[in-house]
């Protein structure tokens, strides 16, 4: 079991800032996050940068028009820039605290096993404070001074 100075569950806005915030802080920080396509959170990955790529390419190809071939052609094109709007910006968010040597990013989903302690198992971590900043979801969390958490890779 490994003791870090606080865990922030999701890599999201809220999530990022505040283990940026942390690190710069001294603090060494656990960042969670269920999936490396999810670094960044919502607004990277499924919303606002990947919606606002496609209606711009989707503008473009009305503009063009062209046969049904042409279209799904620049519809193809526009998925692949999408992707590597999306992609580019997932690893910006990662190395800006990954590379940091008090942060370590864990790929996986993490929950409150107990209080502390103890807690057991051989990816589990012990944190107080935990943070959860699960973006568009909503949690109930314990409400007690230390946590023990663990998540599954």
């Amino acid at each position: 079991m490994r003791k870090v100075d606080a865990a922030v569950i999701g890599f999201g806005k809220g999530g990022k800032a505040l283990a940026g915030a942390l690190a710069a802080a001294g603090k060494m920080v656990a960042l969670v996050e269920k999936s490396p396509k999810r670094y960044g959170g919502t607004c990277i990955n499924v919303a606002c940068i990947p919606t606002k790529s496609l209606v711009h390419s989707a503008a473009l190809s009305a503009a063009q028009g062209g046969t049904f071939d042409e279209r799904a052609a620049r519809y193809a094109a526009a998925i692949d820039e999408k992707d590597r709007v999306t992609g580019l910006l997932r690893g910006k968010n990662y190395h800006k605290l990954a590379d940091l040597p008090n942060v370590e990013v864990v790929d996986g989903t993490a929950s409150f096993v107990n209080s502390f302690p103890p807690c057991t198992g051989a990816a589990s971590r012990t944190a107080a404070p935990v943070f959860a900043a699960p973006g568009e979801l909503a949690l109930d969390t314990p409400r007690e001074e230390n946590y023990c958490y663990h998540h599954k890779l």
